[in-house]
């Protein structure tokens, strides 16, 4: 019986990539991801998920593309625009699911002052009954011990719990420690697999 479902933030309720702000810095979208690669965007994201201080993380990244330090430093100030706003059709799954008899909490790899920094543009994340930030616990998905500290902090039974992100190695890992996991791709799908789940009923009415 399952009581219990957790959700992660960004790719799956919260639209947030880099190519949100460094396509306005790039000519074209071919440009663009070439850019995220040629910056190391996806390292520098860990390190800020793992609780990094920005600064520090700033300073480094700074100094090791001392050639592109203007479009590093643009990517830090305006960080904010990574994120595009809210993908209003798994919001409206969220809100389905409150009205069941169900526990509602996110974990989410995110830097804790970045995450508090925007907290307020998202005002479902108050329907959470509890959130666990990985910048603020020093450990990121898919390590084990985040999601034995998100079950012991929120004394959740993995075996009754429901564990939903777009990155299928948290998945698994998820899955490995009891949880049953769903690979997030679209509303829709979100739908039909916590429908199996006897979680929700029916059809999404939109999809991205």
């Amino acid at each position: 019986m399952i009581d219990t479902v957790v959700f992660d933030l960004g790719g799956v309720l919260i639209d947030w990539h880099p190519r949100h702000l460094l396509r306005h810095l790039a000519d074209g979208p071919a440009a663009t991801e070439e850019l995220i690669v040629a910056l190391d965007i996806a390292g520098a994201q860990r390190e800020l998920d793992r609780g990094v201080p920005i600064e520090q993380v700033r300073s480094r990244w700074r100094e090791r593309y001392a050639d592109r330090a203007d479009i590093v430093e643009r990517y830090f100030d305006e960080w904010d625009d990574t994120i595009a706003g809210a993908f209003d059709d798994t919001v409206a799954l969220l809100e389905e699911l409150r009205s069941r008899p169900l526990r509602l909490y996110a974990l989410s790899n995110w830097s804790g002052d970045l995450f508090r920094r925007n907290r307020a543009r998202f005002a479902f994340l108050d329907w959470f009954d509890g959130m666990l930030i990985s910048g603020d616990e020093r450990l990121i998905k898919p390590d084990p011990r985040i999601y034995r500290l998100l079950a012991e902090r929120f004394d959740i039974d993995p075996a009754t719990a429901v564990f939903v992100d777009d990155r299928e190695d948290n998945v698994e890992a998820a899955r490995a420690g009891g949880f049953t996991g769903v690979v997030f791709t679209s509303a829709g799908q979100l739908r039909t697999d916590l429908a199996r789940l006897d979680l929700l009923d029916g059809q999404v009415s939109s999809d991205r």
